[in-house]
């Protein structure tokens, strides 16, 4: 809370100085009068609320609802920094798991539930010229070795038995 005219400072000082301190903090600013000009200003820059003087009784509820607002505010950023802190994060681990599979000499394949693969490992189009996430509608087990498809039954049978878990296989490719 502030006066906007203060015998060692003016009004404008007090916010600024106010603002740097504490951003977080609700302002409210109490006075004979304001111009709209310097209100502009002030609203534009944090100002919570603005109260004459001469109706002083509004004060506990305008501070009521100054809190609330800057509440629910610094909520909202909370929630975004988090949310961006989390982005951040989860865009590292990508790039991480990205470097580790396309500097690997083993062949990775992502298949969706109809062995049409969506993602493959950088191996994998040395091996075969394409991207896994360029062929559409084609089927993982196309590339299997004739030999080795009664092994991939095995193996997505086992998969399917065990829902989440990482399970090794090694098959040729035809």
């Amino acid at each position: 809370l502030s006066n906007t005219v203060f015998p060692e400072f003016e009004g404008k000082s007090i916010f600024n100085w106010a603002k740097e301190l504490a951003p977080e903090t609700p302002f409210i600013f109490i006075s004979d009068d304001g111009t709209k000009e310097s209100l502009i200003h002030f609203f534009r820059n944090g100002l919570a609320d603005f109260i004459l003087k001469e109706n002083i009784e509004e004060l506990p509820s305008r501070i009521k609802l100054a809190l609330q607002k800057f509440g629910s505010q610094n909520s909202s950023r909370n929630i975004e920094d988090q949310l961006e802190n989390r982005i951040r994060e989860l865009e590292k681990k990508e790039y991480l798991y990205k470097t580790f599979v396309d500097n690997t000499e083993a062949i990775y394949i992502v298949a969706d539930e109809n062995l049409h693969p969506i993602f493959g490992g950088s191996l994998i189009e040395k091996l075969t010229g394409w991207k896994a996430e360029e062929v559409p509608g084609y089927n993982v087990v196309e590339l299997i070795h004739p030999e080795d498809r009664n092994l991939v039954d095995d193996f997505l049978n086992e998969l399917k038995s065990k829902p989440g878990q990482i399970i090794p296989a090694s098959f040729r490719l035809k």
